[in-house]
């Protein structure tokens, strides 16, 4: 069995929203530190490692920065979505 908290995102959730420009060149660490700041601020306090995602119509859409890169690093179990 799992067991996870499930956070909900909806649709058209890109890649700039997961991972803001602006920490490109950051470490990976800081990176981590940024996930979602754009469309939800406090998020990455709150969630914790093993809690997964669930998100609607193209999620994660839009260009190739490292986004699920930095969902694994902070600790998302898993993701599902549309």
């Amino acid at each position: 069995m799992i067991t996870a908290k499930l956070w909900k995102f909806g649709d058209d959730i890109n890649t700039d929203l997961m991972l803001p420009g602006a920490v490109m060149v950051k470490p990976e660490a800081e990176q981590a530190r940024a996930v979602f700041a754009a469309n939800r601020p406090g998020w990455i306090d709150e969630m914790k490692r093993g809690d997964a995602i669930v998100g609607g119509r193209n999620f994660g859409m839009g260009s190739n920065r490292p986004a699920s890169r930095s969902l694994r690093n902070i600790g998302v179990s898993f993701l599902i979505a549309e």
